[in-house]
């Protein structure tokens, strides 16, 4: 039982690679085929210990995109979400049919997007100017962040 637990570790652990050495060698016949194969041993190691490297980094790579598809989705998924919210805002004061439904509506809608505990909307009156004076210019606007 123990020898046949030894031939299969040895089968499994060095089967493949000694079998193709040793095709290697029937092929190549070398003057010294044991110095030969031992050689293609560690032609074949390095070659494996690349080959795992590499699949290692392809399953990082492969993780790594998945990870950034999932969170461009998410952020899709928010923007679409905004625009929904956005377009009910405006379907919600474009159905007003007073102006003080109309203000009432926005201040609602602004308190609610952005958790403000009070919200006000002034009417401001243009002034006349003094006659002789030219009339102000518009205030300029603020820079857009």
């Amino acid at each position: 039982d123990r020898k046949m637990a030894d031939a299969k570790y040895l089968q499994e652990a060095v089967g493949p690679a000694l079998t193709a050495g040793l095709a290697s060698v029937a092929a190549v016949q070398p003057d010294d085929p044991v110095d030969y194969l031992a050689h293609w041993l560690l032609k074949y190691l390095a070659v494996e210990e690349k080959r795992a490297k590499l699949a290692e980094a392809e399953q990082i790579i492969s993780r790594e995109r998945q990870h950034a598809q999932k969170q461009a989705a998410q952020e899709q998924d928010k923007d679409t979400e905004r625009l929904r919210t956005i377009q009910a805002i405006k379907d919600r004061i474009m159905a007003a049919t007073t102006l003080d439904k109309l203000l009432a509506d926005i201040v609602t809608q602004v308190m609610e997007h952005t958790r403000a505990a009070n919200c006000y909307i002034a009417l401001l009156e243009k002034a006349t100017p003094p006659e002789g004076k030219a009339e102000p210019p518009p205030p300029e606007a603020p820079p857009a962040p």
